[in-house]
């Protein structure tokens, strides 16, 4: 037996040591190498994927850029905000934001709503000045027709007003609560300066800064800082007051301008009346505040205008001829409407002598003496002690004013006797009656001696004298219609706007009555009367003592120290939470 002879397992044996110790696989690797799986689609599609991942490098790392970094919060952070001061300060700045964030807003609004609403301001004026009054309300709510009321003032001007007295704030005020009542009504301001041709619509008015136009389609009235602030001078000291008469003048304007008619007063010029056209202006003022309009005429070359129903013939310094007074005449006896017309004159000591018109006058049962002058010997009932500017005494007896009022400060100054000569009987249907007339106290004296100031009481003979008076005839045979009057006041200073625009005399309250009656409107007063409030007087008073003790100890001390010592508390007690 060969011992050399190997057997097969030991032949292997000594191949797989070869190849060991050439660096070949062991048996055992390439056992596990052809055990590996063949490529399944999944691991395809897998190595696909890897191998495109690598072929787009920058698109990979764009979406590694693109996944959020999580930041880890530091514990001492999470610390403060768990901690129990940085909570209760945290909800305290949340509650302080909040609420000035609601204060803002609640501001905003009411801001907004206040404009939209001026009634949601309070007034807090003694006298209530920037509000409504209940008569001036009504008739805003009443307007009917788109209704304008322009302010005119420049930029500035309504402070500048301000810081003289003159409360143009209220009428501000007064405007927009105007605008709340009635959507009708509008306002604006109107610059002069920047917009002169807003006056030219306005031709015959002398529009100025303070002035307010109250406009409707049918017509318009304006209002001058003396309409809304009246002034009024104290008899006895002589120191001027100014009142504040804005709810009345603009309600009156308002009415007025709304109606659907007024009754019209034409001015007859032509023969050196006496009113200028300064006056008559002035006067015309006073007609358009009480509801007439107002439109003036030569009587000679002119028709008295349609729709008449007051002919003023103001103090004439030459006489009408025969064609004028038949005009008069024609004008009183026809009734076209079914109106009452009237004519009212007016004369004056020294006057001229009009011998057609005084004819004319006495047909209608009315004389007057322009030769003499009604002079006052009672120094209470006279004007600072002037003779011929005195107070007269209304007569109510036959009930031609209505209204019962008393005007026991008539001013009739410069007056002379007017009479009426039917005042006991009727003559074709006429009757007349005295309106006023002076005291028993009064004596006469030649007008030619006033500028001698030579009006000596001696040897005078002392009575009351009529002063003024009015003819009346009816229209209608039955008595009910309408009538035709005449009217002579002895004084034509009595209804100038010295004396109608002053609440010190019953001048304008007398004069407005007197026109209504004479137009048979006395049922339909178109002015709004409110309270007068006087500007300037203080809504409080008090002593010097307790000014001091209010004004220096409560709050310029003790309030701000208070304040103080209650943030103090409050910091401190936060500050060691």
């Amino acid at each position: 037996m060969n011992n050399d002879k190997k057997t097969p397992q030991e032949e292997l044996l000594e191949e797989v040591k070869k190849e060991e110790a050439a660096g070949g696989k062991p048996q055992e690797e390439e056992s596990k190498a052809s055990q590996t799986p063949e490529a399944s689609p999944e691991n395809a599609k897998a190595e696909d994927a890897k191998a495109k991942d690598a072929s787009q490098p920058e698109k990979s790392e764009e979406k590694k850029a693109g996944k959020k970094k999580k930041i880890k919060m530091p514990s001492s952070l999470k610390k403060t905000l768990k901690s129990r001061k940085f909570q209760r300060g945290g909800i305290a700045t949340a509650f302080t934001a909040v609420f000035i964030v609601v204060v803002i807003l609640v501001n905003v609004v009411v801001s907004l709503l206040s404009d939209r609403f001026p009634s949601m301001n309070i007034d807090l004026t003694a006298n209530q000045v920037n509000t409504l009054s209940e008569e001036a309300l009504d008739v805003a709510k009443e307007v009917q027709y788109d209704t304008n009321i322009y302010i005119i003032a420049s930029d500035g001007w309504i402070d500048y007003a301000e810081s003289y007295g003159y409360p143009y704030s209220t009428l501000i005020s007064i405007t927009d609560r105007l605008v709340e009542a009635n959507s009708k009504i509008h306002v604006e301001t109107v610059d002069l300066e920047t917009n002169p041709t807003f006056a030219n619509e306005y031709a015959d008015e002398s529009l100025t800064n303070g002035c307010v136009v109250v406009e409707t389609e049918k017509r318009y009235r304006v209002l001058t800082t003396n309409d809304l602030f009246p002034s009024e001078q104290n008899s006895q000291t002589g120191s001027t007051a100014l009142y504040n008469d804005v709810n009345s003048a603009l309600a009156s304007a308002l009415n007025q301008v709304n109606l659907e008619e007024v009754p019209l007063v034409a001015i007859a010029t032509g023969h050196s009346e006496m009113l200028q056209s300064t006056d008559l202006d002035l006067l015309t003022s006073f007609f358009n505040d009480n509801a007439f309009d107002v439109q003036q005429f030569d009587i000679l070359t002119e028709e008295i205008p349609e729709n008449t129903r007051i002919l003023y013939i103001p103090t004439p310094g030459t006489d009408y001829t025969d064609a004028e007074l038949e005009k008069l005449d024609t004008y009183l006896s026809e009734d076209p409407n079914g109106d009452s017309r009237s004519i009212l004159f007016t004369a004056n000591p020294g006057q001229a002598t009009l011998p057609n018109l005084n004819a004319f006058l006495e047909e209608w049962g009315i004389s007057y003496d322009s030769s003499s002058i009604v002079m006052e010997s009672d120094t209470s009932r006279t004007m600072g002690g002037t003779p011929y500017a005195f107070i007269s005494d209304v007569d109510n007896s036959e009930s031609m004013i209505p209204s019962g009022d008393t005007y026991s400060l008539l001013l009739t100054p410069m007056c002379v006797p007017v009479e009426g000569l039917f005042n006991e009987q009727s003559v074709n249907d006429v009757a007349t009656y005295t309106l006023f007339s002076s005291s028993e106290s009064s004596y006469l004296a030649k007008a030619e001696d006033i500028s001698s100031e030579d009006t000596s009481s001696e040897d005078a003979e002392y009575a009351s004298y009529g002063l003024g008076a009015m003819a009346r005839k009816s229209l209608s045979s039955d008595g009910l219609g309408a009538y035709a009057s005449v009217v002579v006041l002895g004084s034509t200073y009595m209804i100038s706007p010295t004396y109608t625009n002053t609440n010190t005399f019953s001048n304008g309250d007398y004069f407005a009555d007197l026109l209504r009656y004479m137009t048979d409107t006395t049922d339909s007063n178109n002015t709004v009367y409110s309270p007068s409030v006087q500007v300037g007087t203080a809504d409080m008073t008090a002593t010097t003592s307790v000014i001091n003790v209010l004004g220096l100890g409560v709050f310029t001390i003790a309030i701000p120290v208070v304040v103080l010592l209650v943030g103090m508390v409050i910091y401190f007690k936060r500050r060691h939470l």
